[in-house]
């Protein structure tokens, strides 16, 4: 019996075809033998349960598993910024990782992230201070982790608590409005980008993150510019 197919074969140890190649459906006990003698070949006597082929595993069990869609995800990030953004991966050689975990924690497409940071630093050529996402005003983060946390928490704050929950409205310009006397109370947010040109940008954003394909066996779904959610559902 081939040893890829799942089964163990067993038969009685004190049985003397055991291991002897008897297989002709007789009733002297040895039918389970499948031609593999007792110390050979990977078979040993096992007390209690026989002759036993012990490293006999299924094929689908030698396989390793398929990739899960957290991981797809993270290779269809690395491949994009290879080819469009080498500049981005010699800021931080993990970045796809990176992203990945973060937009992970916080219920956001990673690829977003990616999109922003392809925009603001003009493909990684053009930031500073370890701040491609055009965070500001001026703000500087010691490494790329601390940038990318605070996106996500940026990112965070528009989404899920101020309901800006796509890119025409993170990119609309809206400065924001306020009442108050010292203008302390917010009436409605400000957009993640605020200005002139910020709908041309929030476009552009848009139509990269489009670019992402979806990988249905694995339930990745599509960039989406109107749903800016983590896109794997582990």
């Amino acid at each position: 019996m081939p040893l890829d197919d799942g089964f163990v074969a067993v038969c009685d140890p004190n049985d003397p075809s055991c291991g002897n190649g008897d297989d002709d459906d007789d009733d002297d006990g040895g039918d389970w033998n499948y031609n593999y003698p007792c110390g050979e070949n990977g078979y040993a006597e096992v007390p209690g349960e026989g002759c036993v082929a012990a490293a006999a595993t299924s094929t689908a069990e030698q396989a390793p598993p398929p990739p899960t869609c957290t991981q797809l995800l993270t290779t269809e990030l690395q491949s994009f910024l290879q080819v469009n953004d080498p500049a981005l991966l010699s800021w931080d050689s993990n970045l796809a990782n990176d992203l990945v975990n973060e937009g992970q924690s916080v219920d956001i497409d990673p690829r977003l992230f990616a999109s922003i940071a392809q925009l603001e630093s003009n493909h990684g050529n053009s930031f500073r201070g370890n701040n491609p996402f055009g965070l500001g005003p001026h703000k500087r983060y010691t490494t790329p982790l601390l940038a990318i946390a605070a996106e996500g928490s940026t990112l965070d704050k528009y989404i899920y608590t101020w309901g800006e929950t796509t890119v025409s409205q993170l990119y609309s310009g809206n400065k924001g409005v306020y009442t108050g006397r010292w203008h302390q109370i917010m009436v409605s947010p400000p957009g993640y980008c605020v200005g002139a040109g910020c709908q041309a940008a929030g476009q552009t954003v848009a139509n990269t993150l489009s670019s992402f394909g979806a990988i249905s066996s694995v339930g990745l779904t599509a960039g989406n510019p109107n749903n800016l959610a983590f896109p794997c559902p582990e």
